[in-house]
């Protein structure tokens, strides 16, 4: 059995949703005797880089050792925001190539069902720093004016 658990980034860990889950799953197992259950894990943050996401791929790592469940790989994505405005771009070469690899990593262990001592990947698209925090800056403006219909400005208004 193989289950693969996929979250956003939430404050370095995962949102309130994916811990509620996390405790109820691990309550239900503390119930099951003889498991042999692979756990993978893929966690996407909005952060540039891949490393934001240690802390919530090692939450996903103990649960699993806790819990008498095989760890196999965790992925962590950075840039995923970024995933979206590039759909059209190919996975296999380009700035998606980190997260491709990364997850061909999880696929193939899957499909196999191998261990890799690296069990833990942590994925940056190969896009410029700079260049990645400039579109951010701007995305998000543009989300507030469309979505809210607020000036960027209108935010830094003292309400009192």
């Amino acid at each position: 059995e193989n289950i693969l658990i996929t979250s956003p980034l939430y404050a370095d860990s995962f949102p309130s949703t994916t811990l509620e889950f996390l405790w109820q799953f691990g309550d239900f197992l503390s119930t099951q005797d003889n498991l042999n259950i692979n756990l993978y894990g893929i966690i996407n943050s909005g952060f540039n880089d891949g490393h934001q996401n240690i802390l919530a791929v090692n939450i996903l790592k103990n649960f699993a050792i806790s819990n008498n469940l095989n760890w196999k790989i965790g992925v962590g994505i950075g840039s995923g925001e970024m995933l979206v405005g590039m759909k059209s771009a190919p996975w296999q070469k380009g700035p998606k190539k980190p997260a491709y690899d990364a997850l061909m990593q999880i696929k193939n262990s899957i499909e196999d069902n191998i261990s890799i001592s690296n069990d833990i990947i942590l994925a940056t698209l190969k896009f410029p720093k700079r260049l990645f925090i400039l579109i951010a800056n701007h995305g998000w403006k543009i989300q507030c004016k469309n979505n809210y219909g607020v000036k960027p400005k209108e935010l830094y208004k003292k309400i009192y």
